[in-house]
Formats: structure tokens, sequence, C-alpha cells
């Protein structure tokens, strides 16, 4: 049977507390002095502190049975990151009364802000051998200061900041006036945890309720597998997902956990971070195929939950045709993983249609028309059908630099080496490559012709060299007219790029050209085109 709290239920039995562990991360090692109130009388007990098998513990006597409160001050402060998200509590068994005992959390100072949780509820305690029990508790969800401002939200706020901890005032209710030892007290994340009380991993069925709509749930001898299921039926922001991975504490889980379920993971908003970047190599990772595109990843060890879909995953550096895909049978979907810089990106995707993308900050081009020395290209919205995006180089322009997946039907495809799009009737080519080689070298496809590639800052294009290598996943433009470069002008509808005439470094010059690749030789104010660059002049 399940028992569900706020945050965290462990349906099992702890067998082993105390745990010599070298995690930074407990309030005994680094508390500069340690009181305890009780009755109104307040003892300080830092001097009772020992240590037995190399961790730190103190014992205590309460004046009577009934609440009493431990304060814990760090004077150089306690370092959180917002992955340690738990606080754990190893305590004699006479500070347990039942299985709902009253224990608060009357004062976490971060960064000078005090942060208050009184529900007593929100707590969950296990028996460890015969005289331990362990309490586990995450503040997150509800824990406000006085202003209101939630604990959650300033975690958020400093996701990939360290924050201090000032003071740390818990209460605990004593059954009786008798010796009390505290083994261990400090704040973890759930792979920090389950590391330290490793029978937590033994056994089936716990529940981890997320600070977002989804929750996390362990099932299955020897909890191999952790499964996100959504309990509310909404999506999480992207900064709640991140921090909802964070505390899972990814690079500390223990090895029994060998897949991450994360089919639910799915975010109003989308991110250009990889999210998962902790994970390790052994690690599984499943995601959703249709919010791939919102959570991207590199991680190497990843598939899509449904084992009914045949599924391709390609990367940059990798040849798109030596992808296999991850199941034999079911429908054949595809997704491509890459980083773009902010500006114009070309691409050419190993795929037939492009179901999903992130809108906001991507926008396509295709090939267009050719006149008056301006070759356009055409705003383009992808959809789920009807569009054929196998032989199709297309631009697109990034808002944000980051890292993006796509993800659309039917991959696997046997890809040719170039794929070529025509301006009209023109000379004027846009080449997709699947392949990596120097184009216009000796013998190359584009030997006798002039190339053009967009430049590394993604803001404007320029004659490449025969040196220069493409690669996978790339697109670049060819002038089939002759052997010498022209002043072209590519047009995106809402922006206009000139092309410099020049081969090479070598034969670079200081003309400039005005947006629509007309020899400027007085420059006055305005916005000009340099050496394949754009250049401003006030």
């Amino acid at each position: 049977m399940k028992r569900q709290l706020q945050l965290l239920t462990i349906g099992l039995l702890l067998a082993a507390g105390g745990v010599n562990c070298a995690w930074a991360g407990d309030f005994i090692d680094d508390a500069t002095k340690i009181e305890i109130t009780n009755n109104s009388a307040t003892t300080d007990v830092t001097s009772s502190v020992t240590t037995v098998d190399g961790k730190k513990q103190f014992s205590f006597t309460p004046s009577a049975a009934g609440e009493f409160q431990m304060k814990f001050t760090f004077s150089s402060g306690y370092t959180l990151n917002a992955s340690q998200a738990f606080i754990v509590l190893e305590m004699s068994n006479n500070l347990v009364t039942d299985n709902n005992p009253n224990r608060k959390v009357r004062n976490l100072t971060i960064d000078n802000n005090s942060y208050e949780h009184n529900d007593k509820s929100n707590w969950a305690t296990y028996t460890v051998k015969t005289d331990h029990s362990l309490a586990i508790f995450s503040p997150l969800p509800n824990s406000k200061t006085s202003s209101g401002a939630s604990m959650r939200d300033y975690y958020i706020a400093n996701l990939d900041n360290n924050m201090s901890l000032s003071f740390a005032n818990i209460i605990v209710n004593a059954s009786a006036a008798t010796e009390t030892t505290i083994y261990r007290v400090g704040m973890y994340s759930l792979g920090e945890m389950l590391s330290l009380y490793s029978d937590l991993c033994s056994e089936k069925d716990w529940q981890y309720i997320s600070v977002a709509t989804p929750r996390i749930e362990a099932n299955g001898t020897n909890g191999n597998t952790i499964k996100i299921k959504d309990t509310a039926g909404g999506n999480a922001t992207t900064d709640q997902a991140k921090l909802f991975v964070k505390t899972l504490g990814l690079s500390s889980m223990p090895t029994a956990y060998t897949e991450f379920n994360f089919r639910y993971l799915d975010t109003s908003d989308a991110t250009t971070e990889d999210i998962f970047s902790s994970m390790t190599s052994t690690q599984k990772l499943l995601l959703s195929f249709d919010c791939m595109h919102k959570l991207p990843t590199l991680h190497s060890n990843f598939d899509q939950y449904d084992k009914n879909k045949k599924f391709y995953i390609y990367r940059d550096g990798t040849n798109p045709n030596t992808v296999t895909p991850t199941h034999e049978s079911g429908d054949n979907w595809a997704i491509y993983t890459r980083n773009l810089k902010a500006g114009f990106n070309s691409i050419i995707l190993p795929m037939k249609y492009l179901k999903y993308y992130n809108t906001d900050s991507l926008q396509f081009y295709k090939v267009g028309n050719y006149s008056s020395n301006t070759a356009t290209f055409n705003k383009e919205t992808p959809t789920s059908s009807g569009s054929n995006y196998y032989e199709s180089p297309m631009i697109i322009h990034a808002k944000y630099a980051g890292l993006y997946t796509f993800v659309g039907r039917d991959g696997g495809k046997e890809l040719s080496k170039y794929y070529e799009k025509q301006f009209g009737s023109t000379t004027i080519y846009y080449v997709g490559s699947n392949c990596e080689e120097q184009p216009m070298a000796t013998g190359n496809n584009y030997a006798n012709y002039v190339c053009y590639g967009i430049t590394s800052d993604g803001a404007s294009f320029a004659p490449m060299t025969s040196s220069i290598k493409t690669t996978y996943y790339r697109a670049f433009l060819v002038d089939k007219s002759g052997s010498s470069a022209r002043a072209l002008t590519l047009s995106f509808g809402d922006e206009t790029t000139g092309i410099q005439n020049a081969m090479s470094e070598s034969q670079q010059t200081d003309e400039v050209y005005d947006l629509q690749g007309r020899l400027v030789k007085t420059p006055t104010k305005g916005i000009y085109v340099k050496n394949g660059k754009k250049m401003i002049i006030k």
C-alpha cells in the first residue's frame, strides 16, 4: 500500500544508519554552535559532539518529554545548491511517538532570507536498526518567508548558484526525558540520500512528488526504474523542470537505478539547455517523443519510452547513414539534436516530416527565387504533414544560441552525399551536405565553382575556400556561373545579407558593398558589407 506525502513517501524499512559517506552537507559537521531548547531552557551542546566511525554525532537528554528545538549556527555559512532539497534527520527512537510525529522546521535562513514550515504531516519517518529512526522532508513546496516568498522560487532563482545557510532550527518531539542521539541531520539531493541509505534502493514502491505537477515514482524489484507520473494534468515551467531534475541528484544516484522514464516531464515552455547533462552514461533516459523538442539532450544513452516506435536518433558529428533504429518495428520516427548559434544556421534534416520544434525561437527559410543578383529564401512554417524535408537544405534563424531538438516522421532513409536546390532556372544552388569533405577541393563536386557559407557568427555569408570542409546536416550556397566570385544579395523576407566579392583571405580587400551588393567607393552613414561581414558606419 502506498503512503503519499507532499514530497516523499517511502514504504519500506531502512537497514543501516550512520553510514560513513563523504558528502559535505551535514549540519553537525559544519555548525559552529549547536543549541537545544527544551521547556524554555537552552543548552549549548557544541562541546558534546563526538566522532564515531568517521561521522560526527551528538547526544543530550531533554529536561522533559515534549517539544524541543535544535538550533544550528553556521558562522561561515553552510553551502547549499539547488539539488540539495531534502532534510535528512537520523535520530534515536525516543524521538518518534508514531508515524506522524510532531516535527517542524522553525527556521532555515538562506542568504539572510528566513523560511519556516510547520506542517508536521510532510515528514516521513522509518525505523533503522533497533534504536535508530530516519525522518525525511523537503521544504521546497510550501516553505514561506515572513513576506510570503516561497523557498521553491528562491531555489529556482539560484539554480546554478551556491546559497548560504546561516541558521537551521528544527523542532522534534521527544517521548521521554531519556538520552537522545542525533546521528545525522543535513540537506541532500535524492541521489545522495539514496546512496547514504542504500536499502532504500532494494525494496518496492516509494514516491517522490516533485515541485511541479508530475511526480517521480520508483517501483519494481531493486528499484531499477524511476518513472514520472502525471498528477495534475498540467505542464511544469522550464525552471521547475530544471529544479525537479536537479533535486534528483542524478550523478549521485546508486547504480541500482538504471532507467529514468521521464515521459511526463513536459513543459509549457522550451529550454535550450541540456537539463539531463548530469546523467551518467550507464543511466538510460526515456522521454516522450512529443516533448523532446522542449527538453533537448545530448545524453548518449537516450530513447523514447514507447517501444512500438522505430526511432532514429541523429546528432552532430554522426554520419546519418550509420544511424540504426532503437527498435525494430512500429512507426518510424526520428530526432536531430544540435547546438545552434544565435543568428543564421544552415541545415538539412535527416527526416521527412518535421512535427515538433521550438516555434518561439526558430524561423525556417527554404529556397525561393532568384532575380537581379538577389537569391530569396522564403519563410517556412513546418507542419506535421504535407512538407517533404528530405532533400531540402534550409536556413534556420535562431533567436537564442543553445541546444535544439527537431522531431519528425520517417527517418532512416539512405541519404545522398549532396542535395541541390536550385533558385529558379539560374546557376545559383543551395546545397545540403551529408558528408564530411572539402567541396571546392580538386576532384570534388564543386572544385570549379564558387561556394559561400554562413559565417561563424551567424550574421552573414562569405566565400569559402578549397580548404574549408563542410560536414553532416549543413548547407552552403554554390554559384555555377564560373570560377570568379560576384557580389550577391540574399533576402530572407525580413533581412537582406550581402556577399563580399572575394575568394579567400589572401584575396580579401578593403572594398565595401551596400546591402544590395553594389560596390560603394565612399561609404557614408549606414550598414555595409566588407569581406563578407556587416559593418555599421555612424
